[in-house]
């Protein structure tokens, strides 16, 4: 790993990277349990995956303005397993592959690892002074937005949980001993999968749903 952070204009701008590469042996990963005869028995984790992982990462913060502030980051990894990899939930008696879906063999070589996404970002400001009068309170607005490309729900790279983009937002006031803030998320009440479960092939696909527009007022006191 390979990283830097830095501050330009006197404090006004920060600008942070990382560059990653991971050589990863041995990982967990559920497999058949060799010791079952049993056709399509349950699968156990077992240490049987190798994966190489490289990509950076990167954050920034910005004061624009006495009030306006900045922010943003972006990831981006490619996790792939290494050639040679078995995933023997796919490589096993009865079949479950044809080698035009997936290999018979359960071969996931060169595949994405599964719930991974390749790119994350976010992007965001808010906006903060004081209340007019002599209240001596302050108040802020703010917004961000948040992005997660699709990634794959088990290792043979047939399930996906897709994209989304999901905005979220706040507003609030503090004085000398509270912080009361009114917050939203998912802003625009997307529908969207925010998980996937893949249980032994042939059996079943489950697919949850994430949390839709919801509202909030929430109250910090300090004494």
């Amino acid at each position: 790993e390979l990283g830097m952070k830095n501050t330009f204009n006197d404090g006004q701008v920060q600008l942070n990277a990382t560059l990653f590469y991971v050589d990863w042996n041995n990982v967990q990963i559920l497999a058949a349990d060799e010791g079952n005869p049993a056709p399509l028995s349950r699968s156990i984790i077992r240490n049987v995956g190798d994966v190489t992982s490289k990509g950076f990462e990167l954050d920034g913060a910005i004061a624009a303005t006495e009030n306006l502030s900045l922010y943003g980051t972006a990831y981006f990894g490619d996790a792939n397993y290494k050639e040679g990899t078995i995933d023997g939930r796919w490589g096993r008696i009865p079949s479950v592959c044809d080698n035009v879906v997936c290999n018979i063999n359960g071969d996931i070589g060169g595949n994405q690892m599964e719930r991974q996404s390749k790119f994350q970002a976010t992007v965001g400001g808010e906006w903060a002074d004081e209340l007019p009068g002599n209240l001596d309170l302050d108040y802020y607005i703010r917004a961000d937005l948040g992005h997660q490309s699709k990634m794959y729900a088990e290792a043979v790279n047939l399930a996906t949980v897709a994209s989304r983009t999901l905005v979220n937002a706040s507003a609030g006031i503090s004085g000398e001993w509270y912080d009361l803030s009114l917050w939203v998320r998912n802003l625009f009440d997307e529908s969207y999968v925010a998980n996937v479960v893949v249980q032994q092939p042939n059996v079943a696909y489950n697919a949850y749903f994430g949390e839709r527009q919801t509202f909030g007022l929430t109250l910090n006191i300090r004494y």
